[in-house]
């Protein structure tokens, strides 16, 4: 994510603009570690499908990234 990217999530899931108590930090923290995790694991879709990288280890990765989330 970019810098632009955290503001902007910042920005859109709070209230009081940036201003943070503990509970909306813990929650803002959650949210950045979920856009990171589909990001990694729309890294292994791609490689899933690359000839190069194609294995079931690729398609096996992104499926435990997401599983993450629900954890």
């Amino acid at each position: 994510m970019t810098k632009e990217d955290i503001i902007r999530l910042a920005i859109d899931h709070t209230i009081s603009g940036l201003k943070f108590d503990e509970d909306g930090l813990l929650r803002f923290a959650k949210l950045v570690a979920e856009h990171e995790r589909e990001a990694c694991a729309k890294m292994c879709d791609a490689l899933a499908v690359h000839p190069e990288y194609a294995s079931e280890a690729t398609k096996l990765a992104a499926l435990t990234i997401r599983a993450k989330k629900q954890a």
